[in-house]
């Protein structure tokens, strides 16, 4: 039985939750349709091409995370505690939403988000970025160092979700150790 009506939500998040099963290479139209009972040509009406449907997830999946990243309140806290409350806002937002994880880490790695990150990258790493960057220039989001920050961070979610590291505080206090290791360059007067 087909359902009468679907929303462009229902849509993404039926093919974040499709990626997430069966990888964002096997996702198919005709695949989320069937997982929402729906036609193939319904979802043509919300998204006129499967890479169009694949970046509205992206883009969807982005404004959480960067509203998760925007919420943190980074009041009185020095340099290395501002900067651990956003990278464990960021990775928590993730371990919240494990499809979500599947299909940003897919995804960032795709053919699909080439043409996408030759124009920018995605919002939320630019405001984890940027608000590492109230702190320092060095860190500002178009910075060469910047990136791989939220590379790590999006990695060790994605590390977690998948079950090859253990979601403990000591396995996110090493990550940090690690970062902060790697900063000390810069930052050694921060320590």
């Amino acid at each position: 039985m087909r359902k009468n009506s679907i929303h462009r939500e229902d849509i993404i998040e039926a093919t974040i939750k499709l990626s997430a099963a069966v990888s964002l290479e096997n996702v198919t139209t005709r695949k989320v349709a069937a997982l929402l009972g729906i036609s193939e040509g319904s979802i043509f009406n919300y998204f006129p091409s499967k890479s169009e449907l694949l970046l509205s997830c992206f883009y969807y999946i982005d404004a959480y995370a960067e509203a998760a990243v925007l919420e943190v309140s980074m009041e009185g806290e020095d340099f290395f505690g501002g900067f651990r409350q956003l990278l464990n806002a960021y990775v928590d937002f993730f371990l919240q939403h494990p499809d979500y994880t599947k299909f940003y880490c897919q995804m960032r790695h795709s053919a699909y988000f080439e043409s996408y990150r030759l124009a920018q990258d995605a919002p939320s790493f630019a405001a984890l970025l940027g608000r590492m960057a109230d702190y320092d220039p060095l860190l500002a989001p178009d910075s060469a160092l910047s990136p791989m920050i939220g590379e790590i961070a999006l990695g060790l979610a994605l590390q977690i979700v998948c079950g090859v590291v253990p979601s403990s505080q000591e396995v996110r206090d090493k990550t940090f150790s690690l970062l902060c290791f790697g900063l000390q360059g810069p930052y050694a007067t921060h320590l």
